[in-house]
């Protein structure tokens, strides 16, 4: 008999112990996610509103806190579906600001000198007659080996919200003022047999054809790193017709 008394004593001393470590736990988890209500913003008053309704009822709304203001773009759940504390709900992102990802081609790489901090213009199809601002922050140290481009990224103020996440747009580079330079209208230059040249002007209805060596070029202009100097007269109009002449004038040597 003194040995069953024992034993319940023992059981009920073990029982209790677990139950106080249980309600220990329990009040640890509940710190914890007071701390992180807090964090996001869920005030005393609030919490404690809905601890007044949960005594009386079931809660089936919660009220979520999101931990900075913005604008809901990607929702990750259906109504009705089970979540637990790992779920991701939703997306928000602040849409106050937006980042523009410029890919800039490898020959115009140099045009990325200087632009940190500087400001740049770009515009969208979307309202083809604004032109938006933005702020360069970054400019990429790599090509991509893919693309052969190099990365710029600048945020511009979106107060209006009118520009869009995903968003498509054009953006204007100043080229870097380089002494020494020669460049021509992109037209000037002509293409066969996979080289390319001008026609310079040497006297009356005389030209002749320069094989030339380009570099980096915008849509109107194109660097000729070799083949041309300074004060050459060159064709911009009608190039298209010397070199079919010069063509034909080929190919008839050859017959």
């Amino acid at each position: 008999m003194q040995a069953l008394r024992e034993q319940i004593k023992f059981t009920s001393r073990q029982s209790r112990i677990a139950a106080e470590q249980e309600l220990e736990r329990s009040k640890t988890a509940e710190s914890v996610s007071e701390m992180n209500l807090r964090i996001l913003g869920v005030t005393d008053t609030a919490q404690l509103a809905a601890a007044v309704a949960a005594r009386d009822e079931t809660v089936s709304h919660y009220t979520i806190a999101a931990p900075f203001a913005g604008t809901i773009i990607a929702k990750d759940v259906v109504l009705e579906e089970r979540v637990d504390h790992t779920a991701q709900l939703f997306t928000i992102a602040d849409l106050s600001n937006v980042w523009v990802r410029v890919d800039v081609f490898e020959q115009h790489v140099p045009w990325l000198a200087g632009l940190a901090t500087k400001t740049i213009h770009f515009q969208t199809t979307s309202y083809p007659d604004r032109v938006f601002e933005a702020t360069v922050f970054s400019t990429g140290s790599m090509v991509d080996e893919t693309t052969r481009t190099a990365p710029m990224t600048a945020v511009a103020e979106n107060a209006k919200r009118l520009l869009k996440p995903g968003m498509f747009v054009e953006v204007e580079l100043q080229a870097a003022e380089l002494p020494g330079v020669l460049a021509a209208p992109v037209d000037a230059v002509q293409q066969h047999e996979n080289k390319q040249f001008v026609f310079v002007h040497v006297k009356g209805d005389e030209f002749v054809r320069r094989d030339v060596t380009t570099g980096r070029s915008s849509s109107d202009m194109i660097e000729i790193t070799s083949g041309l100097h300074e004060g050459d007269k060159i064709v911009v109009q009608g190039g298209f017709f010397l070199k079919s002449q010069m063509l034909a004038e080929q190919f008839a040597d050859e017959d």
